[in-house]
C-alpha cells in the first residue's frame, strides 16, 4: 500500500471538485437555454453560481429589468432535476460586453417591442392635443403630456388590484399591472 503526501491528496480532491463544478456549470448553461427559450437565451448568458445565486449577463438594462419579473418562473424551471437548487438569480448588463454574444440590432429591438406586454397601439403624434395649441412654457408642456396620457389610457382595462388603466398584455401575463406585479414579487 502506497502512502501519498497530504498535498498530493488535497490536490487530487481539488481537481476532482473543480471538474465536478465545471460539469455542473455546463449542465446549468444547457438547462438555462431550455428554461428560458431561444428568444431570451439570445440576450442572456449565465456567468456563475455564487452561494446559490446565479449571476446572468444581459444584453441591456431593459432585459435585466424584464427578466427580474420572470425570475421565479425561471428558477422553477432551472431547479427541476438539480441536486443543488439555485436560490435566486441576479441579472445585470455589466458583464455582457465581456462575452462573445452580440447585442441585438435596432430592427430586432423593434420586433421585441412589438411583443412586449406593456405596449399599446401607436397613437398619432397630435392625439389629444387641440389644434393651434402651442407649447410656450413648462406648464404647457406638462398639460400636453397629461392630455396624451389621458387619451392613451381611455378605454384600457383597469388593474384589479390598484384600479389604474393597464395595457391588456400586462393583465394577460400577470393578471395585474406591472407595478402591482413588481410589488407582489418583491414582497
Amino acid at each position: 500500500m502506497a502512502f501519498n503526501s497530504l498535498d498530493h491528496i488535497l490536490g487530487a480532491l481539488a481537481a476532482q471538485t473543480l471538474g465536478q463544478k465545471q460539469r455542473e456549470y455546463q449542465q446549468l448553461v444547457e438547462s438555462w437555454a431550455i428554461a428560458v427559450g431561444p428568444k431570451i437565451n439570445q440576450h442572456t448568458r449565465p456567468l456563475a453560481v455564487e452561494r446559490g445565486v446565479l449571476r446572468v449577463a444581459t444584453s441591456s438594462a431593459a432585459w435585466a429589468q424584464n427578466l427580474m419579473f420572470e425570475r421565479r418562473r425561471i428558477l422553477q424551471r432551472l431547479n427541476v432535476g438539480r441536486s443543488e437548487a439555485i436560490a435566486d438569480i441576479r441579472f445585470s448588463p455589466k458583464d455582457w460586453s465581456k462575452s462573445d454574444v452580440k447585442c441585438p440590432d435596432l430592427a430586432e429591438q423593434e420586433i421585441l417591442w412589438q411583443d412586449h406586454p406593456s405596449r399599446l397601439a401607436e397613437l398619432s403624434a397630435d392625439a389629444g392635443t387641440p389644434k393651434g395649441y402651442e407649447v410656450e412654457n413648462a406648464q404647457g408642456t406638462f398639460d400636453r403630456w397629461a392630455q396624451g396620457v389621458q387619451a392613451r389610457s381611455q378605454g384600457l382595462p383597469l388593474c384589479p388590484h390598484c384600479g389604474c388603466p393597464t395595457p391588456p398584455g400586462e393583465l394577460d401575463r400577470w393578471a395585474v399591472c406591472a407595478l402591482c406585479a413588481a410589488k407582489q414579487w418583491s414582497g
